[in-house]
């Protein structure tokens, strides 16, 4: 009650005219409101006194001039924070004479809430906020300062206030807010630049589609523009030729030749050789339970094709292997029977050659010269498909492969224009490469349906989002022409449909073309939607597809479950890169699968491996493995490649074990053995060295040659024992070599010299948000360069690194 009449005092002088005492008891008034800070009983009641008389206050404030005014201005703008923001913010206007640090960052953040929730944005406001949200920043309170300049449109003032020593924070926080504003993604590739963090800035300029030489003329160090091009050459970007970047640094080395991944072999071997894992595995040992393999009988030709697939997965770049390259006899595939009755294994066959050799063009020249330069014929066209996929990721100026293959589609074999068209497609996906458009635009028109849909499809992978107009037209033709509709690879066309709006929204018109042209619109925009909305994990797009195509509808035809499968694809699609959207999209999934038929669970099985290809998580499998033991075979079929897809590369032993077990299950079906057989070399691939997954450098960056092979793989499979996968063209599971990706981590000096360092290699901790220094990794390991790192696991460097991101080459600060 004391304290009440003090209060009352204080308001009595502020009436005095002597200015001298209006000074003395706002101090003593600003002394009571600070206390409410500290949280105590008394504080609260002398607080809720003072708001209960504020209306006594604003008569004063009226009387007041000068200083003093200005002083009970800022008093009525702690007194009105919480129960009227517009007097809040008027009357700190009108203040605006107490620092900040007065009342704390509670009224600040506060204050910034009722500016915005009062939508006042005037230029005396606007110098209000900019230094609130500047206390923000020199409080360590980035995320809140982020948060109100992006409401206010105040992004530049985080560009201001990123330093060295808030920059991690800021970074973290803004890349969990790129998916819901464009703008972000520029702010954080400006900000990396302001702090020289030029491997960042190169992730972010690649993704705004700017130059990538703006970043390398602003790295000023040799071991910068070094980091540079090793990232360059994983994103399969290289260096214009020249004379800065051809200039040679080191041995044979130079920015350019780094950038084309013109030095892959020599790297890949410095990692094999240093893990001891050259030796070449025998079919036996990664087809356990195979019952057609056993002592030293040959391969038998019903499975010759799937074997040497699944060899060629699992010896990928190794450039030896045990059936082709085999010195003790216990295993030999007689090649002298393969002839041009046996298309399918022809082709298969020796082109799998380019797959062990994947990181040598020169060394497929010289195991398969004779053929690649012998008549038309299977053979010749089984060595040009291996000499493509050797030369798959890796730039050659001089365009040799497009050469011998745009002659070789001059056969008139369906099987080897396809194999010739998957060469191309491999070298050449999401290119743009314009000398590939005029052969594409004679094979789209071919009358074999079969190679028309699959020239469609390639269109649209190599000119993955541009949205061609001219190719658009093309692909509408091929979509209502009606031969072309009962082929086998006719999702392939839907799907080069909507690869051509990957990531590019801009298909509004296209879209109301296509609905009065087609019966199987919907078909395409389903996928369309999907993939221009690619990760952005948008749930009114997802609620919408659910609705058009997922409501109570009589008529369950075969178009209407088709529509239902890709409608979970493009759900798939939507949703993947980000953990909160992956989690709900599989609930999504869980949810289908109790209601739906098989082909829906079938699907499920798929896009299950499309959201977590290469990170075997328990629950997944579990799933999957339910899918194996149906009764119907398309679910099985597709819980086998599921299984084979998300353990690939990982060498997971419960995967392994329960491959192993579905052989004895399944002895009858070839589809289901051929199927085991490719799934168990997926999960073998490279002897662990590889990885399917698109995403790198912290899901910051998506492959998108590699996405495409994956997503192409996935769309054969929608219906897998009528696809050509399992059927007439085995030689497409080379899709999946095209989704591959080294998953190494190599430390190397500025001379560009092997370098050993430890490393630590943990789980991932999510620190968004987090204050001071925690560690980003948990359950840690420490190793010595080079590692393996599977897709889950992150990895630290005890030496000073010129990236944050420790994945593939790392260049050492010296």
């Amino acid at each position: 009650m004391d304290k009440n009449k003090d209060i009352e005092l204080i308001m009595e002088r502020l009436l005095d005219p002597s200015e001298e005492i209006q000074s003395s008891a706002l101090d003593m008034l600003l002394e009571i409101v600070k206390g409410v800070s500290t949280l105590s009983s008394t504080s609260a009641a002398n607080f809720d006194y003072i708001e209960n008389n504020k209306y006594n206050l604003e008569q004063i404030v009226d009387s007041l001039h000068g200083r003093n005014k200005r002083i009970l201005s800022d008093i009525l703008s702690l007194v009105y924070v919480y129960s009227n923001s517009n007097l809040s913010v008027h009357y700190r206007l009108a203040g605006n004479i107490l620092p900040l640090e007065t009342f704390g960052h509670l009224y600040v953040k506060k204050l910034l809430g009722n500016v915005v929730s009062s939508k006042t944005y005037g230029e005396n406001v606007k110098g209000i906020c900019q230094d609130s949200i500047s206390f923000l920043f020199s409080h360590n309170l980035e995320c809140d300062a982020i948060d109100f300049s992006c409401e206010l449109n105040l992004l530049n003032l985080i560009l201001l206030h990123s330093d060295s020593h808030n920059y991690e924070r800021i970074f973290l926080y803004l890349n969990d807010l790129k998916k819901y504003d464009t703008q972000i993604e520029r702010l954080i590739l400006e900000i990396s630049l302001k702090m020289k963090d030029y491997p960042t800035a190169l992730v972010f300029s690649i993704r705004n589609n700017l130059s990538i030489e703006e970043v390398f003329t602003k790295a000023e160090r040799i071991e910068e523009k070094l980091q540079l091009a090793f990232m360059l050459r994983r994103l399969n970007l290289p260096l214009p030729q020249k004379q800065e970047y051809t200039e040679i640094i080191n041995k044979d080395f130079s920015l350019f030749s780094i950038s084309a991944n013109f030095h892959a072999k020599e790297f890949f071997d410095y990692l094999v050789q240093d893990l001891q894992i050259a030796k070449p595995k025998k079919p036996l040992e990664f087809l356990k339970g195979n019952p057609f393999l056993r002592g030293d009988r040959d391969i038998s030709s019903k499975y010759l094709s799937n074997v040497c697939l699944a060899n060629a997965f699992v010896h990928l770049g190794f450039g030896e292997d045990s059936i082709f390259l085999n010195t003790n006899d216990e295993f030999s595939a007689d090649l002298s029977a393969l002839g041009d009755s046996a298309k399918s294994e022809t082709l298969s066959v020796y082109s799998s050659f380019g797959a062990i050799n994947y990181f040598s063009q020169k060394n497929t020249i010289d195991e398969l010269n004779e053929l690649i330069f012998s008549d038309f014929s299977c053979k010749k066209t089984s060595a040009l498909l291996g000499l493509a996929i050797s030369n798959s990721k890796i730039f050659d100026d001089n365009h040799t492969c497009l050469a011998f293959l745009r002659e070789n589609l001059a056969v008139q074999c369906q099987y080897q224009q396809i194999a010739t068209l998957l060469g191309l497609q491999m070298i050449y996906s999401h290119t743009s490469y314009n000398k590939v458009k005029p052969i594409l635009f004679e094979t789209v028109y071919s009358q074999l349906a079969d190679v028309a849909c699959f020239s469609a499809f390639c269109l649209g992978s190599i000119f993955c989002g541009s949205g061609d107009a001219e190719i658009s037209t093309i692909l509408l033709q091929v979509l209502t022409d009606s031969k072309n509709q009962s082929s086998p690879f006719f999702n392939l066309v839907v799907l080069g449909v909507g690869l051509l709006f990957f990531k590019n929204k801009k298909y509004s018109e296209f879209i109301d073309t296509l609905k009065n042209v087609t019966e199987f619109s919907s078909h395409c925009i389903i996928l369309i939607k999907g993939l221009a909305h690619f990760g952005s994990g948008d749930v009114d797009l997802m609620n919408e597809i659910f609705a058009d195509y997922y409501e109570d509808n009589e008529s369950v035809d075969k178009k209407n479950n088709a529509l239902k499968a890709l409608a979970l694809l493009a759900v798939a699609l939507i949703s993947s890169g980000d953990d909160l959207f992956t989690k709900m999209a599989l609930r999504i999934m869980n949810s289908a699968s109790l209601l739906e038929g098989d082909l829906i669970k079938s699907t499920i099985a798929l896009c299950i491996a499309l959201l977590s290809p290469s990170n075997p998580q328990l629950e997944l499998v579990d799933l999957l493995v339910k899918y194996t033991n149906s009764n119907d075979t398309k679910t099985v079929l597709n819980g086998i490649f599921g299984l084979g897809i998300v353990g690939a590369g990982t060498n997971n032993t419960r995967i392994s074990e329960i491959l192993e077990r579905l052989y004895s299950y399944n002895i009858k079906g070839s589809k289901t053995t051929n199927s085991i057989i490719i799934a168990q070399g997926l999960l073998h691939l490279g002897k662990g060295t590889m990885s399917l997954s698109p995403y790198i450098y912290h899901k910051n960056y998506l492959l998108t040659k590699n996405f495409v092979g994956l997503l192409a793989a996935t769309v054969l499979l929608l219906e897998p024992e009528d696809s050509p996968m399992t059927n007439k063209y085995p030689f497409l599971n080379y899709f999946f070599i095209q989704a591959s990706s080294l998953k190494q981590v190599i430390c190397v000096n500025k001379d560009i010299e092997f370098v050993k360092s430890i490393l630590k290699i943990g789980n991932p901790i999510n620190l968004v948000g987090v204050v001071g220094k925690p560690k980003k990794i948990a359950s840690i390991q420490t190793h010595e360069s080079p590692i393996i790192v599977q897709d889950n696991e992150m990895v630290e460097c005890n030496d000073k690194c010129i990236t944050r991101f420790i994945e593939d080459v790392v260049v050492l600060e010296e």
